[in-house]
């Protein structure tokens, strides 16, 4: 059983308060890059000129990547219109070579959305993801050319699918484990975004996500450490986890309307 490890960190600030993009290629785990080189290939692939560039995201370009927790997150702006935040059609099978190639790395993520000249107004939270937490490994990089963000509502996200996807988890006759880790992070993020207006800070990494919701829901400690435990250690048993959800899940729907709206 993996055990829950005290790490992350929050992001930093520039003098006017804007999140600074911690990302860069030579933060990047050296046993990393051959996985990255090989997500990079697929995207050219099969894409191919329809591709404009490619990005990271997430703990790998931070430098902060955990073996055997961490996943490689990635997506390509394409030239083709009406991609929001699509998995790609090899998604899976790019995930089964990596794993096999790469056993240390959780998951793949390979993601389209479609680029467009002004992405800041036209896709306001891709353009976030770009500007505070990603980096670009092929193609024009716009990242420069997007405004700045401070960590207030612009920059909430993970709330945003909460109820749709845990009524989507809610309807699975079969849970598999991605499926777990997959809500579990979902939850833990958007309870972060519950404070995010309270303590100014912003952060990506779980267990600061949960000290952080801790910290403003003492009452509910239990539950997000059970949320926390369970995006480790990942369960399939279906009635424990939509029983469990049920209920914590409600009052975190409940209490983004309240805080949110």
């Amino acid at each position: 059983m993996k055990e829950i490890s005290p790490v992350g960190q929050f992001f930093k600030k520039d003098t006017q308060k804007n999140i600074i993009n911690p990302c860069s290629y030579n933060s990047i785990h050296q046993h990393w890059l051959l996985a990255i080189e090989l997500v990079k290939a697929s995207y050219l692939i099969h894409l191919k000129d329809k591709t404009h560039s490619i990005y990271l995201r997430g703990s790998v370009p931070r430098g902060l990547s955990v073996d055997n927790i961490s996943d490689l997150d990635s997506f390509a702006l394409i030239h083709q219109a009406n991609f929001g935040w699509d998995k790609a059609t090899w998604y899976d099978q790019l995930n089964v070579s990596i794993k096999k190639k790469y056993p240390f790395i959780a998951e793949t993520e390979v993601m389209l959305s479609s680029y467009h000249e002004n992405l800041f107004k036209v896709n306001p939270k891709l353009s976030m993801i770009l500007k505070t937490q990603s980096l670009c490994i092929y193609g024009e990089d716009i990242i420069p050319s997007i405004p700045n963000f401070k960590p207030d509502r612009q920059m909430m996200l993970n709330y945003f699918w909460l109820e749709k996807d845990l009524t989507v988890f809610y309807r699975k006759s079969t849970i598999k484990k991605e499926d777990c880790r997959k809500i579990m992070k979902l939850i833990l993020r958007t309870g972060f975004e519950l404070t995010m207006e309270r303590n100014h800070e912003f952060t990506t990494d779980l267990y600061l996500c949960y000290k952080t919701f801790c910290q403003y829901y003492p009452s509910k400690n239990k539950e997000m450490k059970q949320v926390l435990l369970l995006y480790l250690n990942p369960s399939h048993e279906a009635f424990f986890l939509k029983n469990f959800l049920n209920n914590f899940g409600n009052w975190m729907i409940s209490e983004v309307r309240k805080q949110i709206g």
